[in-house]
This record gives structure tokens, C-alpha cells and sequence, in this order.
């Protein structure tokens, strides 16, 4: 039986990516639309080295990850707060 010094390291090289999104509302947050785009530059990668005893493994992987989004939300009963109670707070604010 053979017994052997067993040593690995991983190196993860650093990834970034830009994403992006705009919101507009509209009658009173009625009807709200948001279009974001992520990935924006498609710079999402993958770069690792492991290194083992007798051999040393490279990944580089691009991702496809750029994509474009867009949410169209209507709201058709919106609720107004009906809370109409005082805080618990209030009589500890009032103390100071």
C-alpha cells in the first residue's frame, strides 16, 4: 500500500457584469413597466486553475448570460391603507 502527499489549490480568477433597468409608473402606480438588461456587456466568465500532484486543470468559460427584460404590471384594485389605529410607540415618544 502507497501513501502519497495529496495536495490541491483552486485559483478562481475574478468576474464581473453591468446590468442595467429602468421604471416608469403611471396613474398613480397603476400601471408600472420596467425594462432591464443584464449582462450588459456579456462579461460574465469563468476562470479557474486547480492544481493537484501531478497535474494542473485550466477552465475558461464564457457565459451567455445577456439578456433583456421587460415587465408590464397593472394593478387593477389598489388598496388604500386602512389603518386608521395609533402606534404603540406613541406613548413612549410622548414620555420623552
Amino acid at each position: 500500500m502507497a501513501f502519497g502527499w495529496r495536495c490541491e489549490n483552486i485559483h478562481l480568477a475574478q468576474s464581473w457584469q453591468f446590468d442595467i433597468s429602468l421604471y416608469k409608473a403611471f396613474w398613480n402606480d397603476r400601471l408600472t413597466l420596467k425594462l432591464a438588461c443584464k449582462d450588459l456587456f456579456g462579461s460574465i466568465r469563468q476562470k479557474a486553475t486547480i492544481y493537484s500532484d501531478i497535474r494542473e486543470i485550466y477552465l475558461d468559460k464564457r457565459l451567455d448570460t445577456r439578456n433583456l427584460e421587460l415587465t408590464v404590471r397593472y394593478n387593477f384594485n389598489p388598496a388604500k391603507s386602512k389603518y386608521r389605529g395609533k402606534g404603540a410607540a406613541n406613548d413612549v415618544k410622548s414620555r420623552f
